[in-house]
């Protein structure tokens, strides 16, 4: 995004609303447009692979 001049006005980092602008970014060229969903989609990969593992890590350590 800061190859392309674009950054979030509010600056706090991977929120939902910094996700959610993210999402909003539209480009020209469609290899950009491409990327940009490529990469919005592995975040939202890893976070669900982030939110089982802590799933799986509270069964095995008590309380």
């Amino acid at each position: 995004m800061l190859k392309h001049g674009r950054t979030d006005p509010r600056k706090k980092g991977w929120t939902m609303r910094y996700l959610r602008w993210l999402q909003e970014q539209q480009f020209y060229h469609p290899a950009h447009q491409i990327a940009l969903q490529e990469m919005i989609e592995a975040v939202r990969i890893a976070k669900k692979r982030v939110e089982r593992l802590e799933r799986t890590i509270e069964e095995f350590v008590p309380a």
